[in-house]
């Protein structure tokens, strides 16, 4: 068996049921492997009623983690959100800092294009959401 950790990632939207929300997690607690971690991505205009039953499975441990993101956005805008939140980024020191002056290794930093980098997300979270 693999030593590869599993991480389950529940995007939810602003029309899940409590209904659909029990049977998502009997689906998870079904399959062979059990996630290591789940994380649940849930919209801001969540209903209330979900939005409890998804803070209890936080709070017995059946959920690690909770990513709310904006309700307002289309799927491709939520799943840009969603890798976005879940996409670790590391800080970015400027190689004329003092304290990485002269020393001659590290990475600089470097120009980014925002509206390429908009454009590429954007399409992943198209391609994803197909």
């Amino acid at each position: 068996m693999s030593a590869r950790h599993i991480t389950a990632v529940v995007l939810l939207s602003g029309t899940t049921t409590a209904a659909t929300l029990d049977a998502l997690r009997t689906a998870l607690a079904g399959q062979s492997r059990r996630p290591d971690r789940t994380v649940v991505v849930a919209p801001s205009v969540l209903d209330e009623e979900v939005r409890a039953r998804v803070e209890e499975q936080r709070a017995s441990g059946e959920i690690d983690e909770v990513l709310e993101i904006s309700g307002t956005v289309s799927r491709a805008g939520a799943m840009r959100e969603a890798l976005e939140l879940l996409t670790p980024h590391p800080s970015a020191v400027p190689s004329s800092t003092p304290e990485r002056r002269g020393r001659g290794r590290g990475r600089r930093v470097r120009a980014v294009d925002a509206e390429a980098v908009e454009r590429e997300r954007t399409q992943q979270a198209e391609d994803l959401a197909q």
